[in-house]
């Protein structure tokens, strides 16, 4: 059995301590594929005693490495460092399978070899939410930060259980001062609220310990980012509030927001691991948003809410347009909440023909929902709030069952039906098995499997990638067939094209928009339609509003169609008397 030399592993002093001190999660140094070094953490949770685990082959504990692992390595032997994090499937001794998360941080060590330090956490599906609490508390009372220039004196710790509830009184106190302040001088006061991304995984994998240096390393870069007459505050584990004192206007608020997202924007070191986290930011000015603390505060946490749906590493600042839309997103989540119960969903179908003799091919399953006074939500509107929320998953699979129901009834009713395609969410992949659910779902109607096809975005296929594969490759070995919906509009490589059991691709609608009159995207439909070809692949072209369009796409080679010009999504009903006729009198 290989193992590598002292000199091999040439380790920060910190990390080195870390191996011999950190008993919350395990560590493993891994280098050329092998475990140089391990603490005993790891070894407990792998059921080896760490000098066992040293010189074993990584691929002993992690069987299937990821994609983003993969492109993680390589992008460290080209001089840049990489951390990669997730949970992760993992074989433990005598062949137990496990499931942890890890924090993998990959760089380049002299010669040019790679390092990786995984860092391990055994996966518990559900933590005991007193001692997360008691823990949170416990934290924040330790790292709340008092102003820096403000009263001096120290946060009220007294029953940590409460400091969540007592920082954002104290919080309300100090700065209803700076306000006061600002008012008898006549001074603007801007408000930035800062929220974190991912500072409860990162504090999970580190420990308490190593978790508390992180936050205060963050705190720290915050107050180098603002002047000694601006105030900070911790006001949970992690967001943070700055006011700035005497600002000038709305511009020079975002400067000093911008500045601060740049600082925290560069890698923390805890422990010799460098860690990289992103914030938002969201601003409320005063006068112009309100005069009282509590009201700048909340104005600030609703942009700093709208910020987070954007993106990381952004910044908002309140405007009324921002209030109307969280209420009306609230409105709507209360509204969302009851639709399940309510039987306010419905599924219509939009008919894919043949392009040739426009017969009916196969259907897409469309989720719609209408309010109880009629109203009908947009579903760009209500999808991205139950992914955000957590019902996409009960709506997923009422979904399925659905679809599943009503190809039953259409195979009862006809004698044959044509396939319905569903679409998925990336987040139904994170759900227990969603593979077995469904095929569960076609057993129950007693549906031939093929009459079923998934569509997933190629975007999605990079979030998990690898248990998404295995369950796809377990629904299409079960016979349900696969497409990639808005092919075209992602960010990832071809490469899933040869690994999947994919049967069509489906042309993003926004080629097929100006493609009478954009070269471009003339270019861009004939290649994808040449490579689908090329590879025995359907192309099916969505969003088809024009005559033109279909002469055009029929001379490209495209096989299949979708878009209002052939039909628009019906209810089950009118459907089914479209089956009867089998193709669409379009031309």
């Amino acid at each position: 059995m290989y193992k590598l030399s002292s000199e091999e592993i040439d380790l920060p002093l910190p990390l080195q301590r870390s191996l011999t001190t950190n008993k919350l999660v395990g560590l493993m140094i891994v280098r050329q594929g092998v475990v140089g070094r391990c603490n005993s953490e790891a070894g407990r949770i792998f059921g080896y005693s760490p000098a066992d685990m040293e010189g074993m082959p990584l691929s002993a504990f992690f069987p299937v490495v990821s994609e983003e692992l993969k492109q993680a390595s390589a992008s460290a032997q080209a001089q840049a460092s990489v951390v990669v994090t997730g949970k992760m499937p993992a074989t433990a001794r005598n062949g137990k399978a496990i499931w942890v998360r890890t924090m993998v941080h990959t760089s380049v060590v002299e010669g040019g070899s790679a390092t990786t330090v995984w860092v391990i956490k055994e996966f518990i599906e559900r933590r005991d939410d007193k001692e997360e609490r008691v823990h949170t508390a416990q934290g924040n009372a330790q790292l709340h930060l008092p102003s820096s220039t403000g009263s001096g004196q120290a946060p009220d710790t007294h029953h940590a259980a409460h400091a969540r509830i007592t920082g954002r009184a104290r919080l309300e106190e100090q700065f209803g001062r700076v306000l006061r302040e600002a008012q008898a001088r006549n001074r603007h006061v801007a408000v930035l609220f800062i929220g974190f991304h991912r500072v409860k995984f990162i504090c999970d994998m580190l420990g308490r310990e190593a978790g508390e240096q992180f936050i205060e390393q963050l705190a720290i870069r915050i107050r180098e980012s603002i002047r000694p007459a601006d105030h900070c505050w911790q006001s949970s584990r992690d967001e943070f509030v700055v006011s700035l004192s005497h600002v000038g206007d709305a511009h020079a608020a975002m400067e000093v927001a911008q500045r601060i997202l740049d600082l925290l924007s560069a890698p923390l070191s805890i422990g010799g691991i460098a860690l990289y986290v992103t914030a938002s930011i969201g601003i409320s000015l005063f006068p112009q948003h309100g005069r009282e603390a509590d009201t700048l505060l909340c104005k600030a946490d609703l942009a700093l809410n709208r910020s987070n749906m954007e993106s990381g590493n952004n910044l908002r600042i309140f405007t009324e347009d921002i209030e109307h839309a969280v209420k009306r997103a609230f409105n709507l989540d209360q509204d969302l909440r009851r639709a399940l119960s309510g039987k306010q969903f419905q599924l219509s179908y939009q008919p894919i023909v043949n392009i040739d003799h426009f017969e009916v091919c196969s259907l897409e399953a469309l989720l719609r929902w209408q309010l109880p006074d009629g109203t009908m939500v947009p579903p760009q509107e209500f999808i991205p709030l139950a992914e955000n929320n957590g019902l996409i998953m009960p709506i997923g699979h009422w979904v399925i069952r659905e679809a599943c129901r009503q190809i039953g009834a259409w195979q009862r009713s006809l004698g044959t039906v044509v396939p319905v395609a569903i679409n998925l969410s990336p987040q139904q992949f994170q759900g227990p098995d969603p593979a077995a659910l469904l095929l569960r779902a076609l057993r129950e109607e007693e549906i031939d499997p093929s009459l079923l096809e998934i569509e997933i975005t190629e975007t999605s296929l990079m979030q998990n990638m690898d248990d998404m594969m295995r369950q796809l490759r377990q629904l299409a070995d079960a016979g349900v067939r696969l497409a990639i919906d808005d092919f075209g509009t992602g960010y990832s490589s071809l490469n899933y094209l040869r690994k999947l059991p994919v049967h069509a691709v489906k042309i993003d609608r926004s080629f097929i928009r100006d493609l009478t009159h954009d070269v471009n995207g003339q270019l861009i439909v004939q290649t994808i339609i040449d490579l689908a070809n090329q590879l025995h692949l359907d192309t099916i072209a969505e969003g088809v509003e024009t005559p033109e369009q279909v002469d055009m796409l029929r001379n490209f080679g495209c096989r299949r169609l979708q878009g209002f010009y052939l039909s628009e999504p019906a209810p089950a009903s009118q459907i089914e008397r479209l089956l009867k006729q089998g193709a669409l009198g379009v031309i």
